[in-house]
């Protein structure tokens, strides 16, 4: 079963078609209306400095570099966690082999 359907997303006042599951759709919308916000914020801070395309690139900079953030902070954590297990083997080993 296709459970695709057709929504419209709203993005600087233009109307955009997607198709997404059922279950994506409050993160699309969501998505859509965190551009928005952005593009408000971006646009109100450099009115008549800078041009639409330019804001949107920054914007899209702003919410890229958020994921990449979250994207490290994944990464680093499983990491930690094993280099913290591994010292503790480590010692553990040291100060075994110490005793002998």
């Amino acid at each position: 079963m296709n459970d695709k359907f057709k929504i419209q997303l709203r993005i600087a006042g233009k109307q955009y078609p997607l198709f997404c599951r059922r279950d994506d759709e409050r993160i699309f919308r969501a998505a859509a209306n965190l551009i928005n916000d952005k593009l408000l914020q971006y646009g109100n801070r450099y009115q008549g400095v800078v041009d639409e395309k330019d804001i949107s690139m920054m914007v899209a900079c702003d919410i890229a570099s958020s994921k990449m953030r979250l994207l490290d902070q994944q990464n680093e954590t499983p990491a930690y966690k094993k280099i913290e297990e591994l010292n503790a083997e480590l010692e553990k080993f040291i100060e075994d082999e110490l005793k002998y």
